[in-house]
């Protein structure tokens, strides 16, 4: 039975401004995360990852739809109550805000995704990771994917690249949505393998057999918090 995690995950994909190198903007949004964890309201979160960009082999994408980011973001709070009381901090929310326009080139609720993290292969953190988002006009769709990922359950817990496996449902249906990442489902893998993640990005997409366009991305996983390794960060 696949098991759904009681704590909610946003997902963002962060883009750099114009004429931001992509040094100078991982440097940039290291210290955008820093100025987020020192205030109080950080005692919601359990879990924040920055995820930078990381390329394969070229010839080992041919066929793939690869997302253009400079970065992913994984916050995920200690629940919903933990969600809601993070976001009523309206003085914190004001402060991030105001220093997202010197980071990013949108602000992120309009690149970000509110979700629930359906775990496939519970582990343990890796080098790499890979995202896999979906967008689809199917009727439907959301059961079908979710169906495919609870059915390679077993292909995935025998693999022994793969330390750990998601897929992470939109919270709100599309039409409630007001702004934010526009996708219907993001498959998350973490692995040390990065090309052992190039072979099951082209595996998943090939063989779900879902009227859906699927987008990748290969990132360097940074995890920046962690209640998990620590307690009483």
């Amino acid at each position: 039975m696949v098991r759904t995690s009681p704590q909610p995950k946003l997902v963002y994909v962060a883009q750099a401004r114009h004429g931001v190198t992509q040094a100078q903007f991982t440097t940039r949004w290291r210290e955008h995360a820093a100025l987020g964890m020192c205030q109080a309201r950080w005692r919601n979160v359990a879990k924040y990852l920055h995820c930078d960009p990381v390329l394969p082999e070229g010839s080992a994408l041919a066929g793939l739809d690869v997302l253009q980011a400079a970065g992913i973001a994984v916050v995920q709070y200690r629940s919903e109550a933990a969600r809601l009381a993070h976001i009523a901090d309206e003085p914190a929310r004001q402060t991030m805000k105001a220093d997202e326009l010197s980071t990013f080139a949108q602000p992120v609720a309009r690149t970000a995704l509110l979700t629930a993290e359906h775990l496939l292969k519970p582990g343990v953190d890796a080098a790499y990771r890979l995202f896999i988002f979906w967008k689809s006009a199917a009727t439907g769709f959301q059961d079908g994917w979710l169906d495919f990922g609870a059915g390679q359950r077993i292909t995935l817990a025998q693999s022994a690249s793969i330390t750990w496996a998601a897929q992470n449902l939109p919270v709100l249906p599309k039409l409630s949505r007001i702004d934010g990442l526009d996708a219907d489902g993001i498959d998350e893998f973490a692995s040390d393998d990065l090309q052992g993640l190039v072979e099951l990005a082209r595996y998943w997409t090939a063989s779900c057999g879902l009227s859906a366009q699927a987008s990748v991305a290969f990132m360097k996983a940074v995890v920046l918090h962690d209640l998990a390794r620590a307690p009483d960060s």
